[in-house]
């Protein structure tokens, strides 16, 4: 990632929120947080701004890494959610 960095933004009930910042002007050129219509973090990109194939694959990465990171939340929270199967005794 030479030209852009992800910063932590907000920590939302069931996701995060993060800003994609140009690291040599230090401005904001987007933010990744979660669409929930399409059940997937996405790329929100401001106004005006020109991403390059190194800069997509970049965040391209970072997106699956927080969707493996939400899967597995959410895994977790599903099994401990459902109780256990056990034998009913009459």
């Amino acid at each position: 990632m030479k030209y852009i960095e992800f910063r932590f933004v907000e920590q939302l009930p069931k996701t995060r929120i993060y800003e994609v910042v140009n690291i040599h002007h230090g401005n904001r050129i987007g933010l990744i947080k979660y669409y929930p219509q399409w059940r997937k973090y996405c790329l929100m990109p401001e106004n005006g701004t020109v991403f390059s194939a190194g800069c997509l694959k970049d965040i391209f990465v970072f997106i699956e890494n927080e969707e493996a990171i939400r899967k597995e939340k959410l895994k977790i929270r599903v099994t401990t959610l459902i109780p256990s199967e056990r034998k009913l005794t009459s």
